[in-house]
């Protein structure tokens, strides 16, 4: 249920990257306009990471998540009528009735959808060993890209060049989201993740350690964290709005192309994300610290992402699809040992954490697409972005093999 949750989270943020190709010169909006919407997208998400991660800690999820989901489902839908929405707001014209439509429905879905991660990894924290979240996280993480895989392929049938066609993936993901909610009160019973600390020390599972880290190491590996989790999100959130603006207007593909091209470069992250899962648990099988396995699997996944500033430059054809694909696995095989990076910091207090650092995140994503999108309707370029955001992962890199700091619960704590 946790994966089917994401993928219709994806689904209800990638509709709107994917019909742009379509809406944008039919409602008289351009790249910087696309650009302000997804960066209130990620002002909204970040404002609802906190609220949601405090929330997560306190209220039971059985009933919360379902709530969430369903208000996201209907901020997606709505979108359909964005053009609506805005007249109704007093809009003079089609593109500031659009704008208007999109600014509210695209904010008031972020801050639903950021319950998304926090509820999640609460779970999974709650529920799941230290050697196997990298793992559960990698298969959670997956509803990303099949959420996407599917986005472009519902729009391929659904959109045409027929003005307005681009409402309908709006109005049918909607839905679907919507009746997410009976199968989850079918599968799940109301006790499942109310007390879930009684039920897994009941079944001897140990989970994150009883001991609380010592304060300087809490904030050493929370600014790690930090840092990661911006330079994981630049790329992939850069990609997932620009992907098919970029193959579209650098490249001059066929909107086929684009949506059948998009969907394989989701079924390669979606590889990227379960390989890398599997991986970190094989490692450690095989006697590898489970530290050093996660952080070995990082590496490779952020030397192949910044293969994305060579995809800037690179010309049409196969060695382009190639290097974005590369970039899409790569990508998306950052985000499981992440999560497990960050549940190793709290048990009690994982949604606080997850919430605070989904904050910082879209944040500053939310400014790089602002940006991004008034850079690339100046200069008509991606070289510098796609650049910048390819080669964050490894920055982060360097952070987390200098900062990062190994402890454990019988060791004498480090003068404060």
């Amino acid at each position: 249920m946790l994966l089917l949750a994401t993928t219709l989270n994806y689904m209800d943020r990638q509709t709107f990257s994917q019909t742009s190709i379509y809406f944008l010169e039919e409602l008289g909006l351009d790249k910087a306009d696309y650009g302000n919407v997804e960066r209130y997208f990620g002002f909204a998400f970040a404002a609802g990471g906190i609220f949601f991660g405090f929330m997560a800690d306190r209220v039971r999820i059985y009933f919360l998540y379902p709530l969430v989901l369903v208000l996201w489902s209907i901020m997606g839908f709505s979108a359909a009528y964005a053009v609506e929405i805005g007249a109704w707001l007093g809009g003079e014209d089609t593109r500031e009735q659009a704008l208007l439509g999109f600014y509210v429905c695209r904010v008031g879905l972020a801050f639903f959808e950021a319950g998304q991660v926090p509820f999640s990894l609460v779970a999974t924290s709650r529920l799941l060993t230290r050697a196997d979240r990298s793992l559960g996280n990698s298969l959670l993480q997956s509803g990303t890209a099949v959420g996407s895989i599917l986005t472009p392929i519902v729009v391929q049938l659904l959109v045409s060049p027929e003005p307005g066609t681009w409402r309908l993936p709006f109005m049918v993901v909607g839905v679907m989201g919507m009746a997410w909610i009976v199968p989850w009160f079918i599968l799940m019973r109301p006790n499942d993740l109310s007390q879930p600390a009684a039920v897994t020390e009941a079944a001897g599972i140990v989970l994150t350690p009883a001991v609380p880290l010592p304060s300087s190491i809490f904030w050493r590996r929370f600014i790690v964290c930090a840092c990661m989790v911006i330079a994981i999100n630049l790329p992939w959130h850069f990609f997932r709005v620009w992907l098919p603006q970029f193959l579209r207007g650098i490249h001059h593909y066929e909107l086929s192309t684009i949506n059948y091209f998009t969907a394989g470069y989701y079924v390669a992250a979606d590889i990227g994300c379960v390989g890398v899962g599997f991986l970190a648990r094989w490692l450690v099988t095989r006697g590898w610290d489970v530290h050093w396995s996660r952080t070995f699997l990082y590496a490779i996944c952020a030397v192949c992402v910044a293969l994305g500033a060579a995809a800037a430059v690179a010309p049409s054809g196969p060695i382009l699809f190639t290097l974005l694909l590369l970039v899409g696995a790569a990508a998306l095989g950052l985000f499981p040992n992440y999560y497990a990076f960050s549940q190793d910091l709290s048990g009690r207090h994982q949604g606080k954490i997850s919430g605070s650092l989904g904050f910082t995140t879209w944040m500053v994503s939310g400014q790089m697409q602002g940006m991004a999108g008034s850079y690339i309707q100046r200069t008509d370029s991606y070289v510098l972005p796609m650049t910048l955001v390819s080669l964050a992962p490894i920055v982060a890199l360097v952070v987390l093999l200098v900062v990062w700091k190994q402890w454990r619960p019988n060791e004498t704590p480090p003068v404060q």
